[in-house]
């Protein structure tokens, strides 16, 4: 087998294998928002305590808010 061949030959695996990096990437984004979110969750008070020492108004929604928000687009960056 020649070279340009083999470099052709690699050059099309490597196009057919394009949608790995962006199924890992995907895959770890939506992880870290799911992790986050689902300990945000957990903690719901001390969460919606620092809101208040931030100065956010209503902080007990606007912390669940946050946090389901956080969780639920972790899910569907997961998903795809």
């Amino acid at each position: 087998m020649t070279l340009p061949a083999r470099i052709d030959g690699a050059l099309r695996r490597l196009t057919d294998a394009q949608w790995v990096p962006q199924l890992l990437v995907r895959l770890f984004v939506g992880y870290f928002f799911l992790e986050s979110g689902w300990g945000k969750i957990h903690n719901l008070d001390d969460f919606a305590e620092r809101f208040a020492g931030w100065g956010i108004p209503a902080p007990a929604f606007n912390a669940a808010l946050s946090a389901w928000t956080e969780f639920l687009g972790g899910l569907l960056i997961v998903l795809g």
